[in-house]
């Protein structure tokens, strides 16, 4: 479904899509949607774990990006061109997809649908807790969507730490009041989701760690 989306991109009504949700097209653009993140949970109640455990980290993963990116002899500010980049629904795997009665995979919810950095597709693809993939599974998939293209298996390792970092936020999001009204989340358990989405954001910095 990927490959087929990839390749809709030359078609010249393409040109007329906008960017996929929280597109990002160059590694400065993840740092500032990453820095955009935490001042939305600044004073939510997980300042603890954003001090203490998630800015370190997010640190030593910046610092690591740029010298991956400076021994490349490229820049965090440079933009992937536009022929380089793929038509992505941005909230892609199989939670959003239903199979029919005749084993025909239906994929659903394209709100957030348009153009993003392959490797940020795959990436948000592997992170995505919904997505319970074991390892073979998450390697073949990366194989078949980048294995034969050495510059996005180049970017795709510089910039997956970065998106791990960012899911481990997104696991935090029922700290905000307004996420919790927009998804109708009960505040009777409040205290018991909070510690739940704060041991799942752990999990997730963790593996970005290792």
């Amino acid at each position: 479904f990927l490959a087929r989306l990839d390749g809709l991109k030359n078609d010249p009504e393409s040109s007329i899509l906008p960017s996929a949700a929280e597109a990002c097209f160059s590694v400065r653009d993840i740092i500032d949607n990453l820095d955009s993140r935490l001042a939305s949970l600044e004073g939510a109640g997980a300042q603890e774990f954003l001090s203490v455990e998630f800015a370190p980290a997010f640190q030593r993963t910046v610092e690591w990006c740029g010298e991956r990116i400076s021994s490349a002899g490229e820049s965090m500010d440079a933009e992937l061109a536009v022929n380089d980049r793929t038509l992505s629904p941005s909230d892609f795997g199989f939670h959003n997809a239903i199979r029919r009665d005749d084993g025909e995979l239906v994929f659903l919810d394209f709100e957030y649908f348009g153009w993003d950095d392959p490797a940020k597709m795959i990436s948000d693809f592997l992170l995505h807790p919904a997505m319970d993939l074991s390892p073979s599974l998450k390697a073949r998939f990366v194989m078949n969507m980048a294995g034969d293209n050495p510059a996005v298996m180049e970017r795709l390792k510089t910039v997956f730490p970065l998106f791990g970092l960012k899911w481990s936020l997104i696991l935090l999001n029922a700290f905000l009041p307004q996420y919790r009204l927009q998804r109708g989340l009960d505040d009777s358990d409040l205290a018991e989701t909070l510690e739940r989405q704060s041991e799942k954001a752990r999990i997730m910095l963790s593996a970005v760690e290792r």
